[in-house]
Parts: structure tokens; C-alpha cells; sequence
């Protein structure tokens, strides 16, 4: 009988054990992390996503929370570099317990993506590039596809007149896949690439040059365009530029702001978002974003709040990861950014637009 009650008694601990546990999970807060490049040669990327995640965190805890419960968010600074991307989502998931993940740049992603897909924690990495999401279930991708970005490019120049098309990029899948793009159109009359860290493209510019052609599509990484322009210019290369990923790249607003003279002309691609918008929900996060200091990006920012809310939606009803990345997959959303869908896939679906700068301003 002493048995029969002490068993009892430890059978009513557990079970209160249990329901103090289960109140506790359903008033802390949810986790959202964010490994970024918030310092070193691409932090340019790291702090637009972080103003935007910061804007999105406030927007859905004045609103209730997800499920009731609070958002916070945790950022690490992966210092542009690989190994240090590696170490901090590691850190956010297995010390800080985080519920959600967030980077940007495929160059971050490659390392990231399999460690999210292990610990099964939810994670959408902005980039172009779609491999690191294939055949997972926990990794997402939320950015148009080079092939998009680059057909929409070589389209307006053929409407222009263009017959002879150069592509320079960095020496990654990202180029081949906006090679890929272009090619969808016409046969491209030069392509060449440069290694991460090379500073010296004249060798690829001459055979540009060489070739005559009068359109070239320059998919450079930010932190790489100033020395692209720079060595254009002294080349005495004349060509109309088409810039993928206008507003994170050769298109930014340092960027643009250093080379008014060499990109007149110009086309770009990138997300569809008209920046001159004047509905309330952009005009009061376009201010908000200014009081914060940084209107270097705004398409970035946008992008990326637009991304936490993907996230919060798709949280909201479920209790677990894997209930909040099927709904992911089943996501439909107007966001700031546009229509935002999934499909059925780890692979976002996104309107591309074109811009043309014009007079030193990027407009549509």
C-alpha cells in the first residue's frame, strides 16, 4: 500500500512537473536568430537584414505576439567569414535555443543551410541561389532566381539593340545560373569570372572590350564593384551595364552614389518595390527606417522584414518546428516586398522588376 501511494505521489509530481513546463513553453518568448555579416567587407548585407528584422520584431509584438507569445531577436555577427557563419548559428541553436534562423548571401548559406537542416530549426537564407534548399525540409530560400534576374536584363537589351552581350561575375553558381538566364534569350558573346578576393579584373575587361560588345551584365559582389567601376573607367570600356540584384550589389546606394557617371544608363533588376510608394504601412516603415539611421538599403530592409513575418505566420497555430515549415511551403502573403509564396516548395516565388538609372536616380 506504501508502494502503491509513493508511486501515486511521484506520478503527481511528473504530471505537475509536466503542466509547469508546458505554461512555461506557452509564455517565453519565441526565438528568432540571425547570423549576419555585421562587420568586415560585407556588412553592408548583415545590417539591412538587421534593421529589418528589428522593424518586423516590434511590428508583430504590437501586435500580439505569435500564438500570444513575444518575439525576440538574437544576432550574431559572422564577421564576413565562413567559418565564423558556421560557429554562430551554431551558438544561436544550441545555446541560445533558438526557434527560427535567418541569413543573407548564398556565400552564408552554403555553410549554414546543413546545420539548420540537422537541429531541424526552421531557416530562410536571402540569396539567389536555390541548391542549398533542395531536398531539405527545414531550409528556405527567399529571392528571386538569378536565371529570372538576368533574363529580364538580356530581354531589354536585345529591345535596345544590343547583339553583343559580355557577362562578368564572381566564380560561383550564382553567375552560372544568370548565364543560364541570359542564354534563355541569345548565345553570350564573352563570359568571364574573378575569385573571391582577386582585385585585379583587367585581364577579363580587355577580352570585353576586345569583343565589342555593348552591353555587359555585371553580377560583382558590393564590396567588389568599386574596384569593377574603378577598372572600367580606365579601360575606357563603353558599355551599357545591366546590374542583377541592382539594390545589393554594383546597384547600391554607395555604390551608385561613387559611379553616377559610368552607370547613366543603366538597367538593374531586383525585387519589385517601388520605393516611392506612399501607402501608409511603407511610408511609416521607409520612416522608421530613418530614424534609425539607414536608408542605405530599403529594398533589402523591406525584404527582410517581410521574411520574420513569413516566419511568424508560419508559427502561428503550431507548437513545433516541423508544423511551422509545412506551413511555410503552403505560405501565401502580400508582404511590403509583393505577393510571397512557397508552392508547395522550399523555394520562394517573387515578381522581378526592372529599373533604369536615370539623371543619378534608380527609378522604375
Amino acid at each position: 500500500m506504501k508502494l502503491l501511494i509513493i508511486l501515486l505521489l511521484i506520478g503527481l509530481v511528473a504530471a505537475a512537473g509536466c503542466v509547469q513546463e508546458q505554461k512555461m513553453r506557452e509564455t517565453e518568448p519565441y526565438k528568432f536568430g540571425a547570423a549576419l555579416q555585421l562587420s568586415g567587407p560585407q556588412a553592408f548585407y548583415g545590417n539591412l537584414v538587421k534593421y529589418g528584422i528589428e522593424l518586423a520584431t516590434e511590428d508583430i509584438n504590437s501586435a500580439g505576439g505569435i500564438n500570444g507569445r513575444p518575439v525576440v531577436a538574437l544576432f550574431e555577427d559572422t564577421a564576413s567569414d565562413r567559418a565564423q557563419a558556421a560557429e554562430a548559428a551554431q551558438k544561436l541553436i544550441q545555446v541560445n535555443r533558438i526557434d527560427a534562423l535567418f541569413t543573407i548571401t548564398p556565400w552564408v548559406a552554403g555553410v549554414v543551410a546543413p546545420i539548420a537542416e540537422e537541429n531541424k530549426v526552421p531557416y530562410i537564407y536571402i540569396g539567389s541561389v536555390n541548391v542549398f534548399a533542395l531536398n531539405k525540409t527545414y531550409v528556405f530560400k527567399d529571392y528571386p532566381s538569378p536565371q529570372d534576374l538576368c533574363e529580364i536584363l538580356t530581354k531589354k537589351a536585345l529591345e535596345e539593340g544590343h547583339r553583343k552581350i559580355a557577362l562578368f561575375g564572381t566564380n560561383d553558381e550564382v553567375t552560372l545560373f544568370c548565364r543560364e538566364g541570359a542564354e534563355r534569350l541569345t548565345n553570350l558573346d564573352v563570359f568571364e569570372t574573378y575569385n573571391y578576393g582577386d582585385k585585379d579584373f583587367r585581364t577579363q575587361f580587355t577580352k570585353i572590350k576586345d569583343s565589342g560588345a555593348s552591353a555587359l551584365i555585371l553580377y560583382a559582389q558590393v564590396a567588389d564593384c568599386p574596384t569593377t567601376f574603378k577598372q572600367i573607367k580606365e579601360l575606357g570600356i563603353s558599355v551599357q551595364l545591366l546590374l542583377p540584384v541592382q539594390s545589393f550589389a554594383c546597384g547600391s546606394a554607395d555604390n551608385t552614389a561613387a559611379n553616377v557617371d559610368v552607370l547613366e544608363g543603366s538597367y538593374g533588376s531586383d525585387i519589385a518595390l517601388d520605393e516611392n510608394r506612399r501607402d501608409t504601412a511603407f511610408v511609416s516603415f521607409r520612416k522608421r527606417l530613418e530614424e534609425k539611421g539607414w536608408l542605405l538599403n530599403i529594398r533589402g530592409s523591406a525584404l527582410a522584414y517581410d521574411v520574420v513575418h513569413e516566419m511568424a505566420k508560419a508559427y502561428s497555430g503550431c507548437n513545433n518546428s516541423l508544423c511551422a515549415v509545412n506551413n511555410i511551403r503552403s505560405l501565401q502573403m502580400q508582404g511590403l516586398t509583393g505577393n510571397i509564396s512557397y508552392n508547395g516548395t522550399q523555394i520562394v516565388k517573387r515578381q522581378v522588376m526592372l529599373t533604369k538609372f536615370v539623371n543619378g536616380t534608380w527609378g522604375e
